[in-house]
């Protein structure tokens, strides 16, 4: 049941990180003023991330073994998470976040890959 939860999130991490990239590179490319719901979206971003890390560390505390490398990518996308919430202003760094998040994106797609081989 959890395994098909941490699933489902893991896509969701995908998705979520995929639209806030989108957004805030939007916003850059325009010149715009970052929205509540720009700001709301990377919130939710990085909150799905660690939640998805959570849940992954209670199935792995819990007996679930994956693959190595999908503990990896998982590994890399919590760091890059804490190293995206360091920026000050959000308005000064719209590219760093916008490409954050389609870094996450990627490197969640590829744990999700890899766990998805390893079962």
């Amino acid at each position: 049941m959890l395994s098909v939860l941490h699933f489902w999130l893991g896509l969701t991490v995908v998705l979520l990180n995929l639209l806030a990239a989108s957004w805030l590179g939007l916003i850059q490319a325009r010149g715009l003023a970052v929205s509540d719901g720009a700001r709301w979206a990377l919130w939710l971003a990085r909150a799905a991330v660690m939640l998805q890390a959570l849940l992954g560390v209670f199935l792995t505390i819990n007996g679930y073994v994956g693959d190595q490398i999908h503990y990896f990518f998982a590994l890399v996308a919590i760091v890059l998470v804490f190293v995206a919430f360091r920026s000050p202003k959000l308005n000064d760094t719209i590219t760093k976040q916008a490409a954050t998040c389609a870094i996450i994106a990627v490197v969640t797609a590829c744990a999700f890959l890899f766990g998805r081989m390893a079962s």
